[in-house]
């Protein structure tokens, strides 16, 4: 599994959220056409490495969805930030399945508020997810 393949699968449960309505970007749009819309990006991630044959190794890829209610910055529409943020957020309470993999998927953080996406504002939030998968480690050649 690599990471591309996390980013897509993340942006295909965030796609049918209410209120998303298939506005799920990755890879990332050069500019937002549309709105309410969610960008998913890649932020750092952490390999703990199996150290003998059949142990396991972990991957953990740490996620970030920007999720736009509006364009500009409007206090009014910061509830419809919260709302999506809120929806998106239900898509990952659980495990989600990768290729035929399942991962593991926490969301870890959050902000509501001012968004900036290029040289424009917008009202929104974001969402910070942690996935973690695991594999069996194999040394032989």
């Amino acid at each position: 599994m690599g990471l591309s393949t996390v980013l897509t699968a993340v942006r295909d449960a965030v796609a049918p959220t209410a209120g998303i309505d298939g506005s799920a970007f990755y890879p990332p749009p050069t500019t937002i056409a549309g709105m309410p819309c969610v960008i998913v990006e890649a932020g750092e991630g952490q390999i703990d490495q199996g150290a003998t044959e059949g142990e396991i190794e972990v991957w953990t890829h740490t996620v970030k969805l920007s999720i736009f209610a509006c364009e500009g910055y409007r206090k009014e529409m910061y509830g419809q930030a919260v709302d999506l943020l809120g929806a998106v957020t239900a898509q990952f309470r659980s495990q989600l399945t990768l290729g035929g993999i399942v991962a593991v998927c926490t969301p870890t953080r959050y902000a509501v508020g001012r968004l900036t996406y290029g040289l424009a504002e917008y009202t929104g939030a974001t969402l910070t997810l942690s996935v973690e998968e695991k594999f069996a480690v194999d040394l032989l050649p």
